[in-house]
């Protein structure tokens, strides 16, 4: 079943994949779960897009939690693209992630182009290609493996560490097996069309502009700046308003290039 042009009509969605606001004529958003395996992560982003864009999210099937232990991103993002493929929701389509997400948002786009079916645009909102291990980090890392709570804490030398007691006991099982998988991700290339915002608050670190990306996504990687920190970015209203501006603007390049089918 191909990805046909968007219409009005609901369809039926596979579990693992749900309605994020209300049906419109605009391109449909994908987003995909962070390492909660969420997307609340989008909720000020969709408002701020306006009734345009019709906005969904993936999330872990029952089936799928039933083998979190050994499940992967690759699985996952694969399970993502068939289902995806098989809704018959429309196109534009465009596949989003913020954060971890982008991680999967990345591998989802791959697994689509795989299929036949690479999305029109991949989004990645603010997060590196490869992290790196600094100084920094490391002491983080050692601070948190000496401490007496260190086993409320994931933690590894090159990311954030997430303190799992402040989330619902349900919830734990999908962070530490996320967290474990999006620290040991290494991204494919990708040939595909996509744009990468980044908050022009966030440090850099030695990163450059495209915070490595332009090693992974090539020609087709369109870098935009958004105001904010990595969080205030897509949490502070009139952040949201600045990103979904960049991706109207995107949407109306498309439409003027000719791109968007």
């Amino acid at each position: 079943m191909s990805l046909a042009r968007s219409s009005l009509v609901t369809p039926a969605l596979p579990p693992t994949l749900i309605s994020l606001s209300g049906r419109g004529t605009g391109p449909n958003l994908i987003f995909c779960p962070d390492v909660g395996g969420n997307v609340l992560y989008a909720r000020t982003l969709i408002r701020a897009l306006g009734p345009g864009p019709s906005s969904f999210g993936f999330r872990l099937a029952p089936d799928m939690l039933d083998h979190l232990p050994t499940l992967t991103i690759e699985e996952t993002a694969r399970r993502f693209a068939t289902d995806l493929i098989a809704s018959g929701i429309g196109r534009p389509l465009h596949v989003v992630g913020f954060s971890f997400a982008s991680y999967m948002a990345v591998e989802t786009a791959l697994q689509l182009s795989r299929l036949g079916h690479p999305p029109d645009r991949l989004w990645i909102l603010d997060m590196v290609a490869r992290p790196r291990v600094t100084w920094r980090s490391l002491v983080r890392y050692a601070r948190t493996r000496i401490s007496p709570r260190r086993a409320d804490f994931l933690v590894t030398p090159a990311f954030i560490r997430i303190n799992v007691s402040r989330h619902p006991e349900g919830y734990r099982p999908i962070l530490r097996r996320f967290y474990t998988l999006f620290s040991r991700y290494r991204p494919g290339r990708y040939s595909g069309a996509a744009t990468l915002a980044v908050a022009d608050g966030r440090p850099r670190l030695g990163y450059p502009p495209d915070l490595g990306w332009g090693a992974y996504i090539a020609p087709h990687l369109d870098c935009v700046t958004v105001p904010g920190d990595h969080l205030s970015m897509i949490r502070d209203d009139r952040n949201a308003a600045v990103l979904a501006s960049r991706f109207h603007d995107q949407f109306c390049k498309d439409r003027t290039s000719g791109t968007a089918p």
